[in-house]
Order: structure tokens, then sequence, then C-alpha cells
């Protein structure tokens, strides 16, 4: 699409028409936009600056970690912070000066500027340009927000989305969507909308977040210098952090949506799933199978099969006769089970779930009353209302049913909500969500929120039912779904660029706020070779969330699957996940607690190195472990690129100078992993799972000659407690001092072992 202005008028052109107009549509329309094209008052109101326009009334709200907020919309305002971000303390700390045509607002180290006429802001911090917006305008019910923009400049975030780490130069859109077709580049809308963007070009970065859950689209790609964000409905809410480096925007966002949550530590060990295990029986054999072959598993999964037809809450007496005594002897062992809960309530008369909801109001209704309902996996369904504070409740108080089992674990799919044989694939838009007693809103307002709101619920009352921390799975969401679950990027394929794809899907989710991510390894649809998977494996060996899934139909792709070969390999790998948890277990604690990724793309620790900027394909685990997956079939070696600094080979301890590319060698039982010096790997030997790791740790220590010190933190990975111990480790004078402080009261053993 291009816009050309016009005096108010913008005229739409489909960039298709000189291709083929029959196919793309002869779309030249002209949208008459209502510019907000000047300021005629600026004055101080409580805790926010009201700025008058020709249009409606624009807020400006300062806080003090240096986030500055904008809202308007042009038939009503809305100071009320959403359920998806935290509550911040506005500064009040600052002045107004207002000039004929431009008015000043001054706090600490930051300058708004805001031009009257023609009505534009700018954003400087320390004298220097952060943030330009160019202006705003309104039709029927949409917002536009333009904002300069080069072309040449790098953007990162923006959730889970296909292609590269740069989404510079594309057009995307926020509408979360049941995707089952294969994922490329053209998928401009997936399952998790998060309207969060980071903005780089030489000494200009800002962030931003808007915050709206109808339908927006980011357009970096029609004009070569500005940006259009287009809201579809709903006031226009964003917030611009100014940060100077990328890492310090990232906190900002997690300031205002939140931290990850804390996860139960057998959350991080292997997890295989398939759709479906279709009776204990075939429970029964996996779980057999990872014993007799020593392959480690934490977690099984029960897809949508184990239901008694698909009605949420209950199990298939025929084909889940027993599940009680199998739960209990899996359990026991260390193996969590983690059944699928989806949103659609089967509707039968006599089915509990469903006679409750109609009794108590918790379903999604159509204006005028009448029960929305809609087909899904159980047939005719209806869904909860997950926008309300009791829907919630009681949807959470719903899974008594798997706790009294002892599960712990959760996993909510077809939550965007997919419906299907509907236009669109989900809710229709005119159902209401009855938010609270005085506020109802359109799904067309409130559509990717949804998500959010079910995996609050769900993870809210695991952990009141279990009195534990909870693991919730979640396909869906929106900012702030890192409080409650991990993500996953849903139905991918078996196929070598998906697993290349799902480096930077995982990377951008991070820099969006989202550490505890994940993808099915293997692939969901299509056949796995033994290659791919092997390679896989060895990838999701390093990530926040490490699950194998595949589809039903498929061939499976269980460990022992392939070969001989095949399985001794994986079974390798998956033991290194083991041997590796204490130090992962650490860096997502370290995470849950700054809001810094765990997993991230070198740019965000590197940010002083240019040639990290477009990196997609290599990734860094906490500060100084770095991570180069084999993507391409037949490969045994790869160009990586190895920042300043000195590196082990972590499986040789090979050292290499850094800011350079070198070319590493990985036959098919290697991947290349690198460690900088002047760091420390807390390792354990490998165990069956997380229920049975020693307190034995050794303590692998970089050296490249110089004194410095690192960390790491354990704590007992279930309770509430906040109870943990950080140990401390004091490389001086070529020799190792630890040190253990915090109250988490158990003894630990631990063997030095000096790498230089």
């Amino acid at each position: 699409m291009k816009f050309e202005q016009e005096e108010g008028i913008y005229n739409m052109h489909s960039s298709s028409d000189a291709v083929k107009p029959e196919l793309f549509g002869n779309d030249k329309r002209k949208i008459k936009l209502d510019f907000i094209y000047t300021a005629k008052n600026i004055i101080i109101e409580e805790d926010h600056i009201k700025i008058e326009t020709n249009i409606n009334s624009f807020y400006l709200m300062i806080y003090k970690n240096g986030i500055v907020r904008f809202t308007t919309y042009n038939k009503e305002i809305d100071l009320e912070s959403s359920y998806s971000i935290e509550t911040l303390e506005p500064v009040y700390q600052y002045k107004l000066i207002n000039d004929d045509n431009i008015s000043k607002v001054v706090y600490n180290h930051l300058i708004i500027e805001i031009q009257h006429t023609p009505f534009h802001i700018s954003i400087f911090k320390n004298g220097k340009l952060k943030y330009q917006q160019k202006a705003v305008a309104f039709c029927d019910t949409q917002s536009y927000l333009f904002i300069e923009r080069s072309s040449e400049a790098f953007i990162y975030g923006l959730g889970e989305k296909t292609g590269f780490l740069n989404k510079n130069n594309e057009k995307t859109v926020m509408w979360n969507s049941d995707v089952f077709e294969p994922h490329t580049q053209s998928n401009k809308e997936l399952y998790q909308s998060i309207n969060m963007f980071s903005y780089i070009i030489n000494d200009q970065k800002y962030g931003l977040f808007l915050d709206n859950p109808s339908r927006v689209t980011f357009d970096f790609e029609t004009n070569d210098h500005e940006s259009v964000i287009i809201s579809d409905i709903g006031k226009l809410d964003y917030y611009i952090y100014t940060g100077d480096t990328l890492k310090e925007i990232i906190i900002q966002n997690a300031d205002l949506t939140g931290r990850s949550y804390l996860p139960p530590l057998w959350a991080l060990g292997y997890h295989q799933s398939r759709h479906s295990y279709e009776s204990v029986e075939e429970l029964l054999e996996i779980y057999h199978n990872f014993k007799q072959r020593k392959i480690p598993v934490d977690a099984i999964y029960l897809d949508i099969l184990y239901m008694d037809h698909y009605k949420v809450f209950t199990f298939n007496e025929k084909t889940y006769n027993g599940v009680e005594s199998v739960l209990k002897e899996l359990k026991e062992d260390g193996v969590e089970i983690v059944p699928i809960v989806d949103p659609g309530v089967k509707v039968e008369e006599g089915y509990s779930v469903y006679d409750e909801g109609v009794k108590q109001n918790l379903f999604c209704k159509y204006p005028g009353g009448k029960l929305f309902t809609g087909h899904v996996w159980p047939g005719e369904s209806a869904f909860y209302d997950f926008t309300n504070e009791r829907i919630r409740k009681i949807w959470g108080e719903n899974h008594k049913v798997y706790t009294d089992l002892g599960i712990e674990g959760i996993w909510n799919d077809m939550n965007e909500p997919s419906v299907f044989y509907s236009e669109g694939n989900t809710m229709d838009l005119s159902v209401l969500h009855q938010i609270s007693d005085s506020q109802v809103k359109s799904h067309r307002e409130m559509h990717n929120i949804y998500g959010l709101g079910m995996s609050m619920a769900t993870y809210e009352g695991l952990q009141t039912l279990t009195n534990k921390r909870p693991f919730v799975l979640t396909r869906a969401g929106y900012a702030g779904i890192q409080k409650y679950a991990t993500v996953w990027t849903g139905d991918n394929r078996s196929s070598w660029e998906h697993l290349e794809m799902s480096m930077p899907m995982c990377l951008n989710l991070g820099l969006s706020g989202v550490s505890l991510c994940g993808i099915d390894v293997g692939g969901f649809m299509d056949n796995a070779t033994e290659e791919l998977l092997i390679r896989w494996t060895q990838m999701g060996v390093f990530l926040p969330f490490f699950r194998n899934h595949c589809s039903i139909g498929m061939r499976r792709q269980e460990p022992w699957t392939f070969s001989k070969r095949g399985e001794k390999i994986t079974r390798k790998f998956i033991r290194l996940r083991y041997e590796l948890i204490r130090f992962l277990y650490s860096e997502v604690y370290k995470s849950h607690k700054d809001g810094v990724p765990m997993m991230k793309p070198l740019v965000l620790k590197y940010e002083d190195d240019p040639k990290t900027y477009s990196i997609h394909d290599q990734f860094i685990i906490g500060d100084n472990v770095m991570v180069a997956p084999i993507v391409r079939p037949g490969e045994t070696a790869r160009k990586v690129y190895l920042p300043t600094g000195i590196w082990f080979n972590f499986f040789t301890n090979e050292k290499y100078k850094g800011n350079q590319f070198i070319i590493a060698d990985a036959t098919l039982d290697q991947i290349p992993v690198f460690v900088k010096a002047e760091s420390i790997i807390p390792l354990t030997d490998w165990c069956m799972n997380t229920e049975k790791l020693s307190n034995k740790i050794k303590i692998n220590v970089y050296s490249n000659g110089n004194d410095f010190k690192d960390s790491f933190v354990i704590d007992d990975g279930r309770s509430l407690t906040g109870k943990y111990k950080q140990v401390e480790v004091n490389y001086h004078n070529k020799e190792v001092e630890v040190k253990e402080t915090g109250s988490y009261e158990v003894n630990f053993e631990y063997e030095i072992n000096i790498i230089k």
C-alpha cells in the first residue's frame, strides 16, 4: 500500500495493481483521515499533561524509569492501566515551558518537545533525538500513528513473527490466529500479538509499546521515511522507552509489562509429546521406553485424545481407565504429566462444566444476550469470558480435577481463540466481553487478549490449588503473557527452514518480554528425518523450553524411533541438557529478576559491534555461552562469529580470539558451542529427571589470566518461599574461592575445573 497525503486525504493504492489486478484487486480509494494538526492549549492536570487539539485531548505522562506515555482517543479518554501492564507511579517533578509554537516538558535528561502547528512530538535525551512522531490521525474507529523512520534502521521485537531478526522494511499484523499452513515470511499474523519493538540507528535508540488488543498493523515498509501504526479500534495508548541501550529498553519493557514467571525446575527438563498418546497403555509404554533406554525425561504430555469426546476437565473412561494409578507411578518416579486444556466447552446438557457455565453466566454472548457458540474439537462449544476476574477464578478452580491427581502443569491450546468454520476462524467480532459490571467491550476490541486471560486464569488457579509454582504452556498471548506462561511457537513443520527460523522467532519473543519460549523440536507437521531430529534436538538443549512434539499421522519422532545411531546421539544431547540444567535454571532465575531474556541475540550483548546486528542463526545463553546450531542438511561445518574477547570451545576447550568469523566443525554428533573467558558454568551429572539431580556440582572456570567474579543461583525448584542460594565464584591470583549466600539451606559439594 502507498499513502500520499493530499490535504488530509490519503490515496491508498495497491502495490500489486501493476502485477495482476484480477488477482490482487484494483484497490484505489481515498481514505479521509482526520489529523490532529494543531495543539490549542497545553496544561498540567494532576499526574499528567493535557494537550488540547483540534480533534480531542492528547495526554502525556512520565514515569521515573524514563518511560513516556501518550494516550488519546477521539471519543473517550481512559487513563486506567490495562491488566496487561504493571502499575507504575508517574512523576510530577517536570517543568512545562510554553512558547509561541513549541512547548517543552523537561524532566531530568529528557525533553519532550511539542510542536503546536503542525502537531509533532519529539523526545530528546541529553540533547540527542530519541523519537520523532510526525502525525496522529483518525478514520472512523481507527487510529493512525506516523513516526519518523529510516530504512537503514534495525527494528527488533514484535513478538512471534516469521522471517529474520530485523523487522524493518516489513509490514506485520497483530491478530492472534491459528495458522496451520506452513509458516513463512508471508505469514503476517500468528498466535501471539505483542505490540512492542525497539528501534536502533546509530545513536538514536528507543522502544515503543502500543497497548491495544484489537487488530494492529505495523507498517515499516510502505513509506521509506516513516512508520505507520494502525489500530483497528480502541484508544491510542502507547509508551516510549527512552533507554540508551537495547538492554535498557528491554528492562523498561519488563518494568511496564512484567517479568517472566519463575517456572518449576522440572519445566526446564526434556519434555515428550505427541498428538496423541491415545491410552494409558501407550503412555506407560512411552514412559518405560525412556527408563529402559536411559534417556532422561521430566514431562510427558496428553494431547486432546485423552479426554472424553474432547470435553475439557474429563478423561476418557475407556482409554484412560486407571489413569490415577499410572499418574501416581510416574509422579513417584519424578515424571510429570501435562494435559492439554482448550477454551471451548462442549454444548451438552448434563456435562457439568457446560451446565455450570450457563448457570453462573460464564460464557461469551452476543449483544442481546444470546450464547455464542462455535465449532471446535468437541463440536458445538461455548467459550469462557476470560476478560472477567470472577470467571477467571472459576476457570482456575476447575483444574482441581487435575491437581487432585498430582498434576502441576497445564498446556493451553486453541486460545487465539480458534473457531472452526467461522469467518476469520475465530470468535464473532460482535461478541461481547463483560470485563466488569460497568465495562463491556466487543471481541473486535479485545481479541488479542483472550489467550492472556486464559493463561492468567490457569496459572492463578494452579498456584492456589497446589501452593507450588505452576507450569503453563500457551500458544496464544499478548503483552504480559510472560507473567503467567511459557510460549511455544505453534504448528511448525519438520523442515530445515523451520529449524532455522525458530531461532529469530524465539529471539524476538525474548526482545518483546517473553523469555520462556521454545518450539516443537523435530517439527509438528510433516515427517522428520533422523538428521533433522538430531540437529533440532541439539539446538533444543539450549532453548528455554525443550519439548519434542509431532502430529497424529506423522512419522513418530521419539528419540528412539530412527536408527541406533540416532538414538545414541539424541540420548547424548538430552543428557547434556541435564548436565547443564543448574546453569540454565540459574539464567532463568536471573531473567525472572531483571527482565533480560536468557536466550539473547548477539546484538543484545554486543551492541557496539555492528556485525552482530543481523545475525539470526546464533544466540547467546546467559551472558557468555554462544550456540551456533547446524541448520542445513548434510553440513558438518559452519561459519560462526565470535565477538570481542577470548572464547573456548565448550566440548574441546580449544581457545579462540574474538572479533572474527571462524569455521567450526560439527559432525552429526556435534554442535558448535563456545564459552567466553571470565565466566563460569556449573555442571552436574546427568540424571533421569530433575527430581534425581545430584548435589555435586562441577564448576568450569574459564580464565584468560585476569581476576573476575561470576555467580549462579540454586533453589528447591518448586516452592513459592523465595528461599535461594547464590554461589559466587571469585577467580583471584589464579586461585578460586567459592562463597555461598542466601537462605536455601542445602549442602552442595563443589569441584573446581579451571580452563585456561
